[in-house]
């Protein structure tokens, strides 16, 4: 805010053109032909936001002018702090959270900016601990912002840097999902840091999470369990090239669903899914059965799953 001191009576709607020395003035320009950005006043105040431009604390100086002559004429002078707020509300979800496994990252913060963050002008940087394994590069669009295709995505050393997709306001939450394609392999088991900040954010905050121990060769794992988002994800190991069968069953014996799917070669942390928005709440049985390609067939110990709507 920007207010006039002395007695004159500056009238609502004059045109007082602003300028800093620091950053730049992201408010509406009331009036583009007139050189410079014009603000209105309002009860005898001009009110306008600068948004330092390297995302720096520091001063600036500001100055108001009214071409009008209703304003005291000259320069008038004041200082403001640039102050960067911090994230907040950190959360991460990693699935399957099971060491030496690729699994997908689903990771929410609150921005808490005192500017938008800016579709193609604002970065999202991911630190990921020392342990971890990032892929070399990361397929086109295929991390999300609330669902937003990242069209500008970079790995340096242990970080993932994100260009912003689409504007996130100010104090609102956001969440980016890491899909499994991206890559991203679990280190061993363990308590470990992930750390997000924005270029409009003066220091990261920092989200804890837990990998949990790598899945035998005779172990089945769901997950979400229970799940409230429409899908359970089945993880499991192969040793070869397979037909795998999958089969639901309600409380009763009952099948209520089945998938199948082939796999070409061996694979550690194999993946199928289950869509159970066709299914009503409850618990359900999930029995696997591998028909490997030389003829060995392997019934998996069935698993209890819990699906809530």
């Amino acid at each position: 805010h920007y207010s006039h001191s002395q007695e004159t009576v500056v009238p609502d709607g004059t045109l007082v053109t602003v300028s800093s020395s620091l950053g730049t003035i992201i408010t509406t320009d009331a009036n583009t032909i007139i050189p410079g950005v014009q603000v209105p006043t309002s009860g005898g105040v001009v009110e306008f936001v600068v948004q330092s431009i390297n995302r720096e604390i520091g001063k600036t100086t500001l100055q108001a002018l009214t071409a009008s002559g209703f304003a005291d004429s000259g320069e008038v002078t004041d200082y403001l702090e640039m102050v960067l707020a911090d994230m907040t509300n950190g959360t991460i979800l990693v699935n399957p959270a099971m060491e030496n496994t690729t699994a997908e990252y689903t990771i929410s913060a609150r921005s808490n900016t005192i500017i938008d963050l800016q579709s193609g002008v604002d970065i999202i940087t991911l630190g990921f601990p020392e342990q971890i394994m990032l892929p070399s590069s990361i397929p086109a669009y295929s991390i999300t912002i609330n669902n937003t295709p990242v069209t500008n995505a970079a790995i340096t050393d242990q970080s993932i840097s994100l260009l912003m997709p689409l504007l996130i306001n100010t104090a609102a939450d956001f969440t980016i999902f890491i899909p499994a394609t991206v890559n991203i392999i679990n280190p061993p088991a363990g308590h470990y840091d992930l750390s997000i900040q924005s270029t409009q954010n003066r220091s990261p905050i920092i989200i804890p999470y837990d990998i949990l121990i790598h899945i035998t060769d005779e172990e089945v794992v769901p997950a979400p369990n229970p799940s409230s988002i429409g899908r359970v994800r089945f993880f499991f190991n192969l040793d070869g090239p397979a037909q795998v069968e999958l089969a639901l069953l309600n409380l009763k014996g009952e099948k209520v669903s089945q998938v199948t799917e082939n796999y070409a070669a061996a694979k550690k942390g194999a993946v199928m899914d289950w869509n159970t928005e066709r299914v009503g709440p409850g618990m359900y049985w999930a029995l696997i059965k591998i028909k490997y390609d030389d003829g060995r067939v392997v019934k998996m110990k069935k698993k209890k799953v819990i699906i809530i709507k």
